[in-house]
């Protein structure tokens, strides 16, 4: 019997517009990981000229989960990665069984979903920084975004540009590392719910 594979993922997302029902935005870089196995994480910084390849290479992992882990996936990575495949003519995503450890997380109130506080209620890092090349959640506060947009809109490729977009790599890939840690002591208490189908 074939083993059964797991893949956990985030996106980062900037705005480029508005409209009266949602903002706009465009993916600006996507993180796989394939959950108890020893690939490093795969990553793709996203921009106009690589964002088919970067669809393309990511769908194909994805074809090859038998169940998604992340962080609000089916809320709100999943319909912008299957709207992003749309805007470019290529083929829209499968259902696939998930594991949202944000909307699957059993029923509360008064507590925090977001992954920073899963970080800190399940122990499962000692800071939430990123610190002598080891990967943690990394928080960005607008200031951050901005350079990041700056960086990704502009001609340059010198020190500055590549720190900004390090940040970026730092947040998207620790967002991975951070969920699959969290997830996994959520399956080990009993904390999730059972993983559901996500159909386009």
């Amino acid at each position: 019997m074939a083993r059964q594979r797991t893949l956990c993922f985030d996106i980062e997302t900037m705005p480029v517009g508005f409209s009266d029902y949602e903002p706009e935005a465009e993916i600006v870089a996507i993180c796989a990981y394939w959950i108890g196995e020893k690939e490093k994480p795969r990553y793709w910084l996203v921009r106009p000229e690589t964002i088919k390849t970067a669809l393309k290479e990511f769908g194909a992992l994805y074809a090859q989960a038998d169940l998604l882990v992340g962080q609000y996936i089916r809320k709100f990575d999943l319909p912008t990665i299957n709207g992003a495949l749309m805007l470019h003519s290529l083929p829209m995503l499968q259902a696939k069984l998930t594991s949202d450890t944000k909307g699957d997380w059993g029923k509360k109130r008064g507590v925090s979903a977001s992954l920073e506080s899963f970080l800190v209620y399940y122990q499962t890092m000692d800071r939430l920084v990123n610190v002598h090349g080891r990967v943690y959640k990394a928080h960005l506060g607008k200031a951050h975004w901005r350079l990041i947009y700056r960086a990704l809109t502009s001609l340059r490729n010198d020190a500055w540009a590549q720190a900004q977009l390090g940040l970026l790599r730092s947040r998207c890939q620790g967002d991975v590392i951070a969920t699959a840690r969290v997830f996994k002591k959520m399956v080990q208490l009993g904390h999730l719910s059972e993983p559901k189908v996500w159909r386009p």
